[in-house]
């Protein structure tokens, strides 16, 4: 009886890792009225409590390509609306959610770079905060309690020339004011920006290229201590080395590091890479996660991301109020996009779930500068996440920068768009059909990733190897129950 009680819970066990090793779980939400590339998004709250999911971005639909339009997604109803434009628009901001005000800081073009815009959501109103005294464009940042932590990106927001910087500021919401910290030991920008909600901002991966590039992938993992305000870059680097992934998502216990970007036939880029699980059009299908305490890094299982894209800003929050059977799952919201390197807006909107939310925490740790209200626990809803003596660290051989043209905001007024997409259509259905059909580059006559084997890495096996091993396992269990009933 003992024995046929253990088979029972030893099966139990391995449909349920069986069923988790099926693959990562992804569903759509409405597409974006107008695409958009390069964004920003946070979660906040309307005066009725619904949540919004609310993205910025760059727009080329027209004779220039900015966008004030402040694109807002209610999950209660799932429509989007235009809530107020921006002061200041722009793209490549980092976008942070503290007290439901959202906090877009830097960016590229229209004076975006050195500034601190703050959007109410109560009020549907943009207002300028204190100026960040890190000025640059495609930096990243994360929350830890009632501060935003801010590093990198490319100096003065010169998409020509400007050098990566490893300066760093700690942003005060309560007092409204920055101060400078110690700086990164790696000059990046296009890095992935994430806290622990504890004690430790992250910033992984990026580029030492001059200018807003895509060259120059590195795989740097560094750890900023808020305690002792010391850095720590000697840690297991992200696998693949890469930019434009947006804010690296804490979630399950894992920071999750999405897609990314880098330049087909560049220094030791050959696209399509089944090993690595980059498509033709320089993007990738991996989701690398981050354990913190082993120190480790595996992948998510096959798909990895639903559509691969780059230029992304991945959302933490709980699952759609309609989705009642979700309602104790977090999820991680990704919209718009870019599909192929460069600039390329997509109106792609999507979720992937994660596993129930945890106990709320609250840090045991003083953070520095701390304001009296500092130890407040963290947001439920957040968004992923100076001059300074010490030089940047880069490695030996930068690849040759070759910065994309700078661009300024024209006079002209911005037209308000409708509820259709770039192409007249409006949009809905597979997101995967609505990808824009661009051609892929023919830098390579390596064939494209096995159907069977999406994100052929290390987690597409590992996922594939977990299944094989629970279906022996419970071919096993199975034999043995009928021997036992048996005697």
């Amino acid at each position: 009886m003992l024995a046929s009680q253990w088979l029972a819970h030893t099966l139990i066990i391995a449909l349920a890792a069986e069923a988790a090793a099926q693959g990562t779980e992804w569903r759509t939400l409405p597409n974006m009225s107008i695409p958009l590339g390069e964004v920003a998004s946070g979660l906040l709250q309307d005066a009725a409590g619904n949540p919004q999911l609310l993205v910025i971005g760059r727009f080329s639909g027209v004779s220039h390509p900015f966008n004030p339009q402040t694109m807002i997604l209610n999950l209660s109803s799932s429509t989007w609306y235009r809530g107020a434009d921006r002061l200041h628009v722009g793209d490549h901001h980092t976008a942070d959610v503290v007290g439901n005000k959202l906090y877009v800081a830097g960016g590229f073009s229209d004076n975006a770079s050195g500034k601190l815009q703050i959007y109410d959501p109560i009020k549907d109103a943009w207002t300028l905060g204190a100026a960040p005294p890190v000025n640059s464009g495609a930096a990243a940042s994360a929350v830890l309690g009632r501060s935003i932590y801010y590093c990198g990106g490319v100096l003065n927001g010169d998409q020509a020339r400007g050098p990566p910087t490893t300066a760093c500021a700690r942003y005060d919401v309560d007092a409204g004011t920055w101060v400078n910290i110690s700086s990164m030991p790696y000059a990046v920008h296009h890095a992935s920006g994430g806290s622990d909600d504890q004690r430790y901002f992250y910033v992984f991966g990026g580029r030492s290229s001059n200018g807003n590039t895509p060259f120059g992938p590195v795989g740097y993992t560094q750890r900023y201590d808020t305690i002792t305000d010391e850095w720590d870059a000697d840690l297991p680097e992200l696998p693949v080395g890469r930019g434009g992934m947006g804010p690296a998502i804490y979630l399950d216990g894992r920071f999750h590091i999405f897609s990314g970007e880098v330049r087909c036939g560049s220094a030791g880029i050959v696209c399509p890479d089944a090993d690595t699980g980059l498509t033709s059009t320089g993007v990738y299908t991996r989701i690398d996660r981050y354990d913190p305490p082993s120190g480790t890094w595996d992948l998510a299982p096959s798909p990895g991301i639903l559509v691969p894209r780059h230029g992304i800003y991945p959302v933490l929050g709980q699952a759609p109020p309609a989705e009642v059977a979700l309602s104790s799952r977090q999820v991680v919201y990704v919209c718009s996009g870019g599909t192929r390197e460069g600039y390329s807006p997509t109106a792609l909107c999507d979720y992937m779930l994660g596993g129930a939310p945890p106990a709320p925490v609250v840090s045991s740790f003083p953070l520095p500068f701390a304001s009296p209200s500092s130890s407040s626990p963290p947001l439920d809803f957040r968004s992923g996440s100076g001059s300074s003596a010490m030089p940047p660290t880069t490695k030996p051989s930068t690849p040759p920068a070759e910065g994309f043209p700078a661009v300024s905001s024209p006079g002209a007024a911005q037209p308000v768009l409708g509820d259709k997409g770039f192409d007249g259509q409006s949009r809905s259905g597979d997101p995967r059909a609505a990808l824009d059909p661009y051609p892929s580059p023919a830098v390579s006559k390596r064939a494209p990733p096995s159907p069977d084997a999406p994100n052929s890495s290390q987690g597409g096996y590992a996922a594939r190897a977990t299944t094989m091993s629970c279906r022996w396992l419970l071919a096993a269990g199975m034999m043995m129950v009928f021997v036992s009933s048996l005697f």
